[in-house]
């Protein structure tokens, strides 16, 4: 399974878990509560878990991604955009000098992400529905999330 992340750019599909996906396997899990009224994101961090650990208890399911936008920048590669359901996004980091990728952001209430901005070290990834993820790209599960006024 580890092969199937490592090689994400080749078949756009990735685990379809909320969290951030490591290519060794590893993964975050983050829980996402959503209040549209107040514009509000609250994450909260569920602890570990494995792409091998969720295949041996039958729980590993694959979603396909589709690429809305990328950008290349400070060493890496970063492309966004949608997944299987209307409200899936993801974020997918590629390291340019090793090839190799860092790391894939996957939340099924995010809702795509298609636009993208890296400052320092931050990832800037704007979604369909105007909310700002930023991650830190050297340790993506430090997330933060903010609303954009429109215009």
């Amino acid at each position: 399974m580890e092969k199937d992340l490592i090689d994400f750019f080749e078949h756009l599909s990735c685990p379809k878990v909320n969290g951030i996906i490591f290519p060794n396997g590893d993964i975050e899990l983050i829980d996402v509560k959503i209040d549209w009224n107040q514009k509000k994101h609250i994450l909260e961090k569920k602890g570990k878990i494995t792409v091998d650990f969720l295949e041996k208890n039958n729980n590993l399911f694959w979603s396909d991604c589709a690429i809305l936008n990328s950008i290349e920048d400070k060493g890496v590669l970063v492309v966004s955009g949608e997944s299987d359901y209307g409200s899936d996004g993801f974020v997918a980091v590629l390291n340019l000098s090793t090839k190799e990728l860092k790391w894939i952001a996957f939340f099924d209430s995010s809702n795509p992400f298609d636009n993208l901005r890296l400052v320092g070290n931050s990832l800037y990834a704007i979604s369909t529905s105007n909310y700002v993820w930023e991650f830190n790209l050297d340790n993506p599960t430090d997330i933060s999330i903010s609303w954009k006024e429109e215009g």
